[in-house]
């Protein structure tokens, strides 16, 4: 396909390794044929090689519709067997993720010949398309290729994260929506429900004087100093006052701006990429910064730090302040 999927509300506007409509090419399913718990299969040609693959691609899973959306997955399934007997899961998501191409990475250990298989299981409405594109596979010919660091918030401990103690607000790990009406997500990114976590930014606290640019600052633990990393992140920023999410690479006692936003997005999960380069022992730092009002809880989920450059990102919404 070369244009927005035929359905509206849903699927992508254009391909993504050009970004420009009747330009570039994807690969979707059709949502507006079958039944839900229908599946469409794509098989990859076979991989024979003796060392770990890097399997990367960009995927679109958006829908307009409450629960429209359905489940992808990623099987490798060994030459000579089957998805339902032999097939093993690397990687699936669920639910609408927003309408915008996301960044996905799996490493794949070395072993006998296989294909891999991606399964789209159609969801309740119409409205659920699903998209391909930029799919690549590459040998991993050192450790140093693989995922380095990585955090979903799931745990207690938040993966070593930890507050600034001289800050104004605080970080809290939450599941489900946040307290506010109007204002942050419904659910985390990694598992779209109730029962997966994020970290947010409260911007309403009862019997507490808040002001316009009080912030919050999560410090990560101390890595290693590197040449060459990629940190990508979940963002949400959704409510009439919503302020600012900044994020910096700390190095001995400085702090170097890389990424941020500022304003109300919409109530959707979106990915940011931004790239990392020290020559010291580093941590990166969270900061969400409080607007004009109570309406602007800041979330973040699914982080991942990746030796590597940084793939070319999809289109990321406008800044709105």
């Amino acid at each position: 396909q070369n244009f927005r999927t035929p359905t509206p509300g849903t699927g992508p506007s254009a391909d993504h390794t050009t970004g420009i409509e009747y330009r570039g090419y994807y690969i979707h399913t059709d949502a507006s044929y079958g039944d839900q718990g229908e599946q469409a299969w794509l098989t990859s040609p076979t991989v024979d090689t003796s060392v770990d693959q890097n399997f990367t691609f960009w995927y679109h899973m958006y829908s307009n519709r409450f629960n429209g959306m359905g489940q992808l997955q990623l099987f490798l399934v060994p030459v000579g067997g089957a998805l339902a007997d032999d097939g093993s899961l690397l990687w699936a998501k669920s639910g609408s993720q927003g309408d915008q191409w996301i960044y996905a990475y799996v490493v794949i250990p070395q072993q006998s010949a296989y294909n891999l298989v991606f399964v789209g299981t159609r969801g309740s409405s119409i409205a659920g398309d699903f998209a391909l594109d930029d799919i690549d596979i590459t040998d991993a010919e050192t450790s140093d290729s693989k995922l380095e660091y990585d955090c979903d918030f799931e745990t207690p401990d938040l993966c070593g994260y930890v507050q600034d103690e001289t800050d104004q607000l605080q970080w809290t790990r939450q599941q489900g929506a946040t307290p506010s009406a109007g204002t942050g997500p419904s659910a985390d990114h990694t598992l779209g429900t109730d029962t997966g976590h994020y970290m947010y930014m409260e911007t309403s606290v009862d019997d507490t004087p808040l002001n316009q640019g009080d912030a919050a600052r999560l410090l990560s633990p101390r890595y290693p100093a590197t040449t060459t990393m990629c940190l990508t992140f979940f963002y949400h920023m959704y409510g009439t006052n919503v302020g600012s999410l900044r994020v910096f690479v700390k190095q001995t006692g400085t702090l170097t701006l890389t990424w941020s936003k500022s304003g109300s997005l919409g109530n959707t999960w979106y990915m940011a990429v931004a790239p990392i380069v020290t020559d010291d022992e580093y941590q990166v730092v969270f900061e969400a910064a409080r607007g004009d009002g109570a309406f602007g809880d800041i979330a973040i989920d699914d982080v991942d730090i990746v030796n590597g450059s940084c793939p070319v990102p999809s289109v990321t919404p406008p800044q709105t302040t």
